[in-house]
């Protein structure tokens, strides 16, 4: 049996969506693209305090080297997604570029900050420089651009989960998966690994066979409720939306699965074909049909949440890095689709009595 390895990929980069992503274990955020990067500002401002409060040099170099590499994906996710979708959608072209400049002046300063460490060295004032930087830049996105942004109507999910995916691909690239935590004496633990990865191989192979049939089972619920729904265009437009996600996730598990010499369960995946069907129809005749939906989608949507987070954690252990990071991706998905359920389950609780109050078709 090979001996337990480290558990590099923790909780933040299978959750990428968070600055502090190797720091802040076990910390959600919701996807939602202003809320992300608002979240990375404030956890940037707790990266400077802890470099602030640090003592030892060894200690206080990595933070610094985390520090900077954060930034650097949290720079680029903007400037690759954020900016431009903030551009059209304003017309507020001297906002976007004043941001940019910003950038340009803080990359200078991480540049130099991350020759310092590599040589071995340190250099409290241009890590002090670099904190003033960025809290001016914050102040001026918080306070002008993000508003603007907002009150845009931007699919603001829709942009988040872009995000959240390109920053854990940025975060593979920036830090690279030999990077061990050995390596980084910070007062965190690694978890081990208690498992071969030749014996966490079918374990996750079995999970991405239970994960197909789950998300085909969240399809033929989504696709019934999407063609009967008639007086709630946000929710209809948002479960279609999710349909193509659930498509994308189907086929992200299947190649990866093919690429293990895999294949999906042709028996879960009829079980879960019919356990859509059914929860969908009984939910039909009800005449709260759009209530009983939307907490049968929110539940559903969390229970693939906890299946993906169990998804990378066994695909780390069976060495498949690279089947982690588009994983990734459907995590955040579903994480969207969560948090945007659950911000409009009021609103939709009230639209339903208003078509109600009014005489129409309030259950779908």
């Amino acid at each position: 049996m090979n001996a337990a390895m480290p558990l590099i990929a923790d909780r933040g980069m299978g959750e990428p969506i968070s600055l502090a992503a190797m720091l802040a274990a076990g910390k959600k955020v919701a996807p939602e693209a202003v809320s992300l990067l608002i979240q990375d500002h404030r956890e940037a401002v707790a990266f400077f305090d802890w470099y602030q409060h640090c003592s030892d040099p060894v200690e206080k170099a990595e933070v610094a080297r985390r520090l900077c590499t954060a930034l650097r994906a949290h720079m680029t996710v903007e400037e690759e997604i954020f900016y431009p979708a903030a551009r059209q959608a304003t017309g507020d072209d001297g906002i976007v570029d004043h941001s940019m400049a910003e950038h340009d002046e803080a990359r200078q300063l991480i540049d130099h900050i991350e020759a310092l460490v590599k040589s071995g060295g340190g250099d409290d004032d241009s890590v002090a420089e670099l904190r003033e930087v960025i809290e001016d830049h914050v102040a001026d996105e918080e306070e002008k651009m993000f508003p603007e942004v907002r009150a845009a109507g931007l699919d603001l999910y829709d942009l988040g989960c872009r995000l959240a995916a390109r920053r854990g691909e940025l975060l593979f690239e920036l830090t690279g998966k030999e990077i061990a935590m050995a390596d980084a004496p910070l007062h965190m633990d690694s978890p081990q690994i208690p498992i071969a990865a030749d014996q966490a191989l079918p374990l996750f192979a079995d999970g991405l066979r239970n994960a197909h049939a789950m998300d085909k089972n969240c399809r033929e619920m989504l696709e019934r409720q999407v063609d009967r729904l008639e007086n709630y265009p946000a929710v209809k437009n948002r479960l279609s939306l999710h349909l193509k996600d659930k498509d994308a996730q189907l086929q992200r598990i299947e190649t990866i699965l093919d690429d293990m010499g895999e294949s999906p369960s042709t028996m879960k995946d009829m079980a879960g074909s019919l356990g859509g069907n059914l929860s969908a129809m009984m939910n039909a005749p009800a005449e709260d049909e759009i209530l009983k939906n939307s907490a049968a989608n929110y539940a559903m949507a969390n229970l693939e949440i906890a299946t993906y987070e169990s998804l990378l954690v066994l695909g780390e252990a069976a060495g498949k890095v690279d089947a982690i990071r588009v994983l990734q991706q459907s995590l955040s998905e579903e994480r969207a689709m969560a948090n945007w359920l659950a911000e409009h389950l009021r609103e939709t609780a009230v639209m339903f009595m208003k078509v109600k109050s009014e005489g129409g078709q309030a259950s779908h």
